[in-house]
């Protein structure tokens, strides 16, 4: 691919930025999807053939094709691929999405390669990351940076505060609660990327969402979107992921522009 340096040519030869999500069963992967092309809508599914396979993709619902391209109407542009995690994965569908990363990483089609991983990780149970999680990171991706998302961020708040409440012998002030519990989650969150950092690939970014916030119909990923950004190392690709996602922030704009005439109508 020659060296392109502005944002029209890189988006005619390679329209589409193409990530890969990872993370067990209600990661809150399908709603990261949905914020990043500002829908709440379902996307739709095509297979290797360009066929429409499903309308609700089963990202949060088990075995599937990780082939399969996950778009949004909202966005075109973003095109995802879904996979389980490495702990809730069979061992066929691990060594099926080590087969895609591999293949999507070292083909010579830009269009077709693989751009990004996220790798959604929930808190709200507060367990270690696990042995089959670690070994993720000790694999390697090629050139395809890997962000990890600390998802469900408030649960681990609501059973932080749990935690020094039972440990406490007396009732406390709400703001020492509040400190306390802060303290607790942002001990146990350090301690996840402290592992993550260890291994021999570790991710290059590590972004915390909160469950309740993803919820909110204005909220957006804008640590995501910063932190991927920056996590690419390729400058066109960089370029791309940054026009893709300027193209979505037009559809806002235009969209509450449509909405602003509307209610004066």
């Amino acid at each position: 691919m020659p060296r392109l340096t502005d944002a029209a040519s890189i988006r005619e030869e390679c329209p589409r930025f193409r990530i890969l999500i990872v993370g067990r069963a209600n990661a809150g992967k399908t709603t990261i999807c949905q914020k990043m092309c500002n829908t709440a809508e379902p996307p739709v599914v095509h297979n290797q053939n360009g066929e429409v396979v499903s309308v609700d993709p089963s990202s949060e619902r088990g075995i599937h094709n990780i082939d399969d391209e996950i778009t949004y109407t909202a966005n075109p542009r973003f095109v995802f691929h879904d996979s389980r995690g490495f702990e809730a994965a069979s061992t066929a569908e691990v060594t099926m999405m080590k087969d895609f990363i591999k293949r999507r990483s070292q083909g010579e089609n830009i269009q077709e390669q693989l751009h990004a991983i996220w790798y959604c990780l929930p808190v709200d149970d507060s367990r270690p990351i696990s042995p089959a999680e670690k070994d993720f990171f000790e694999q390697g991706t090629g050139h395809v940076p890997v962000i990890l998302i600390f998802t469900k961020v408030d649960g681990l708040l609501t059973l932080s505060q749990s935690e020094v409440e039972e440990e406490e012998e007396m009732e406390l002030d709400d703001d020492v609660l509040e400190n306390l519990t802060i303290t607790r989650a942002e001990k146990y969150l350090k301690e996840q990327e402290t592992k993550i950092q260890a291994t021999k690939y570790p991710a290059r970014a590590f972004v915390r969402l909160r469950g309740q916030d993803m919820q909110k119909p204005h909220t957006n990923c804008h640590d995501l979107v910063e932190k991927t950004a920056e996590s690419i190392t390729d400058k066109q690709l960089q370029l791309l992921f940054v026009s893709v996602q300027t193209e979505n922030i037009k559809r806002c704009i235009r969209s509450g522009i449509k909405g602003m005439w509307g209610a004066l109508l």
